[in-house]
C-alpha cells in the first residue's frame, strides 16, 4: 500500500482529548468496519454510538471540535483538485 489517511479530532482550540483510555485518531490502517460496498462510515462524536460501531467510532471532544485528514503519498489526485473527501453528515 502506497499511502495512507488519519481522522484526528481536536477540541476547538486545537488541543487533543485527555483521555489515556480513549484512541486519538482513526486510519485506514486501523481494522475498520467496511459496508458491502467497500465504503467505510466513521463515527465522530463525544459518546460512543454502539457496540455496532465501536470499530469506526472516533471519540471527539464535548462541545466544538475540528476534523483534521491527513494523507499520506496521496495520489495526484488529492494536490489537483480532483478529489476531496466525502462530506461530512450530521446526524
Amino acid at each position: 500500500m502506497r499511502g495512507f489517511w488519519t481522522l484526528t479530532a481536536y477540541t476547538k482550540d486545537g488541543a487533543l482529548i485527555d483521555d489515556k483510555r480513549l484512541r486519538l485518531s482513526l486510519s485506514d490502517r486501523d481494522r475498520l468496519r467496511k459496508n458491502r460496498d467497500g465504503s467505510i462510515d466513521v463515527y465522530v462524536s463525544a459518546e460512543s454510538s454502539g457496540r455496532a460501531h465501536v470499530s469506526n467510532w472516533l471519540p471527539a471532544p464535548a462541545g466544538e471540535f475540528q476534523l483534521t485528514m491527513r494523507l499520506y503519498a496521496p495520489k495526484a489526485q488529492a494536490s489537483d483538485g480532483t478529489w476531496s473527501p466525502p462530506a461530512i453528515k450530521r446526524q
